[in-house]
């Protein structure tokens, strides 16, 4: 079973506590996989990494795979130039982030 979070909004300075704060209960949802659907998430400052920071350490500790579905153009960029997308399973979307998984995500971190 997979935790499927859907976030809306900025991730910064005055909304990142909203989404630290639901990191344990993501965990206890599911052993196997995040998915997070970031489609809506349009930016994310250094409040908002940090967040993905401490989300990424918590599903290695616990052996979880940690999903990233819709990325946006900026979002991304942030991701990326900071190196937290190497931390992550990419998709376009949570149907695809869902039949990756099922068939055994077999194709890395990378997107499809």
């Amino acid at each position: 079973m997979y935790a499927i979070v859907t976030v809306e909004g900025p991730i910064d300075l005055a909304t990142h506590e909203v989404l630290g704060d639901r990191v344990p209960e993501m965990l206890e949802l599911t052993d196997v996989a995040v998915i997070m659907d970031l489609s809506a998430v349009k930016f994310c400052d250094s409040t908002g990494l940090r967040v993905f920071v401490r989300l990424i350490r918590e599903v290695r500790l616990r052996g979880i795979s940690l999903v990233v579905t819709g990325l946006q153009p900026r979002v991304e960029r942030s991701l990326s130039i900071t190196g937290l997308d190497q931390e992550m399973h990419r998709r376009p979307d949570v149907d695809s982030a869902l039949d990756w998984l099922e068939k055994g995500m077999s194709r890395g971190h990378g997107q499809a």
